[in-house]
Formats: C-alpha cells, structure tokens, sequence
C-alpha cells in the first residue's frame, strides 16, 4: 500500500469516525433516535462534501502546484469513474452509494 492510499484511507476512517461521534450525541445528549440508513445517507452526504471542498481547494492552489494537485485529487477521488467525474472542468458527483 503505498503513501497516498494509506492517507486516503485515514481521511475515509477520520471522516467516518467524526460522524458517527456526532450520530452518538445526537442519540445520548439530545435523546434523539437515528437509523442506520440516517447513518448511511448522512456519511455519503459528508464524504460528497468533503470530495467537493478538496476540489475547490484545489482550484485555488497556486499556479506552479496546480498541476500536481490537479492530478493528485484525480487519483484520489476519480480513479475508476465511480464517485465523481470532470466535466469540463466542472465535479459531477455520482450516486455511488448504491453499493454500500
């Protein structure tokens, strides 16, 4: 496994692990009742928006990095065509929770 994919899966991990902290007080502080699908939909919902900030953050890199950001957000989130996809030069988003 290299480098960036043991990255990668750390976000996925910290993302989830965030998550399922707030589902807990959500249920033991203010007593409210969530359903594994409300779990489900809530972490697709997060890790779309987390893959949509990362893009933008890319954009806004420094022209000499741009590039290699480009390139490194591409690998990470649009390898295979699953999670999202460019189209000219704008982030679709696909419904690739389907499989979960």
């Amino acid at each position: 496994m290299t480098s960036r994919q043991q990255k990668d899966i750390k976000l996925i991990v910290s993302e989830t692990a965030w998550l399922l902290w707030k589902c807990r007080n959500e249920r033991v502080i203010c007593q409210k009742e969530i359903q594994p699908s409300q779990i489900k939909g809530r972490w697709v919902a997060e890790m779309n928006n987390r893959i949509k900030m990362e893009y933008v953050r890319t954009l806004k890199s420094k022209e000499e990095d741009k590039s290699k950001s480009i390139k490194t957000f591409k690998e990470r989130w649009l390898e295979n065509g699953t999670i999202a996809e460019l189209i000219n030069g704008k982030l679709k988003m696909k419904l690739w929770d389907q499989n979960l």
